[in-house]
């Protein structure tokens, strides 16, 4: 019976939704329908939290404000290292994985256009 990853539990407490219980009653398929939706939730949020990091390298790199620069700058990285570290593509499929690299790479790049290194 499938079981529920570590990071799949905690994307889903972090976003106030209760994790679903697999009972006794509940059918092998139900549970992988389940399990497949808490796949694509992951997918989700880590896209979403790219694109976030995204929209603050591109505010960096645009803004002449040295303040704003920074912050966004440092908002970046922040979300390219909680990325990083949280990162599970195992239960996620070839195109879903395929995604989310392309755009942690997009967003390491710019972080290095403003001069981070990794």
């Amino acid at each position: 019976m499938p079981v529920l990853g570590n990071y799949q539990t905690v994307v889903l407490l972090r976003y106030g939704v209760q994790p679903p219980r697999i009972g006794v009653h509940q059918s092998r398929m139900e549970a992988k329908l389940q399990i497949g939706e808490l796949n694509r939730m992951q997918a989700d949020i880590l896209r979403t939290d790219l694109v976030a990091g995204l929209t603050f390298s591109r505010v960096a790199l645009q803004t002449s404000n040295g303040e704003t620069r920074g912050r966004n700058r440092q908002l970046a990285r922040q979300v390219y290292s909680s990325v990083s570290a949280r990162l599970d593509l195992g239960s996620l499929t070839a195109k879903e994985v395929q995604r989310i690299m392309h755009l942690i790479q997009r967003l390491k790049s710019e972080l290095e256009k403003m001069g981070e290194l990794f």
